[in-house]
């Protein structure tokens, strides 16, 4: 199924139970279509609503939860690029909680982290700010 995202949110790659949801630029339909893959059922696009973004939100939130481990990061990859220029898109503060949020990093950890590498944008710290408190919501209730 092709789902659009809606403009601000940031789902990332995961897979839960089955379910599996990969997050890209393009729908890849022609490219399983050259592959010999058949279309099983051929609906038109639709609306969901709120409510599969909220499900796919949870989704992910659950299967981040289950791979947490206090293992740290390494200074590589995105974590290197955003140390050497910073954090500038919102796309790249939920990708950073995200991270932080998986190597078993805290709140204040994390909230210091990204305040020192972030460049002071609205759109960029909305995106932090919902991502954190979304993953980190049962260890500010005490759970």
């Amino acid at each position: 199924m092709t789902y659009w995202k809606p403009i601000g949110e940031c789902l990332g790659d995961f897979g839960y139970k089955g379910i599996t949801v990969t997050v890209s630029d393009t729908d890849g339909l022609e490219n399983y279509l050259s592959d010999g893959w058949e279309v099983a059922r051929n609906y038109d696009i639709a609306y969901c609503g709120d409510e599969l973004l909220t499900t796919l939100q949870e989704l992910e939130q659950e299967c981040l939860k289950q791979s947490r481990a206090g293992n740290g990061l390494l200074l590589d990859g995105s974590i290197l690029y955003w140390v050497s220029y910073g954090i500038t898109e919102p796309e790249e503060a939920t990708n950073f909680v995200r991270q932080f949020y998986l190597a078993g990093y805290s709140y204040e950890e994390t909230t210091q982290v990204f305040s020192k590498l972030a460049k002071p944008d609205t759109k960029l710290l909305q995106a932090f700010i919902t991502t954190l408190n979304r993953l980190y919501q049962n260890e500010m209730k005490g759970e």
